[in-house]
């Protein structure tokens, strides 16, 4: 039974990694489509256009626009914090053990 559980440890462990590896990726995508979208000039041309010609479109274009900038910085952020506090928690638990 012991021979077992030893490999089934070590797949949970590299799954782990693999999927912080992946949360954290993630959480750079985010904070990389928010500087996309803050520093392209291309859609605030657009949402200029698209407000000249249909202001109440334009204005929940720009609104949806606006919502999508803040949820990928706040959730690349959070991501990011959340995926390295893991990491420390996990370097700091297995330099106490034995």
């Amino acid at each position: 039974m012991a021979l077992t559980q030893q490999p089934n440890k070590r797949l949970k462990k590299i799954g782990d990694n693999l999927a912080k590896v992946f949360f954290f990726i993630f959480g750079i995508c985010l904070i990389s489509l928010f500087l996309y979208l803050h520093n392209s000039q291309e859609v605030i041309e657009y949402l200029n256009k698209i407000s000249n010609n249909n202001p109440t479109a334009g204005l929940r274009l720009t609104v949806f626009y606006g919502i999508v900038k803040l949820l990928s910085i706040i959730a690349g952020s959070v991501i990011i914090i959340g995926v390295t506090y893991n990491l420390i928690k996990g370097l700091r638990k297995n330099s106490k053990a034995p």
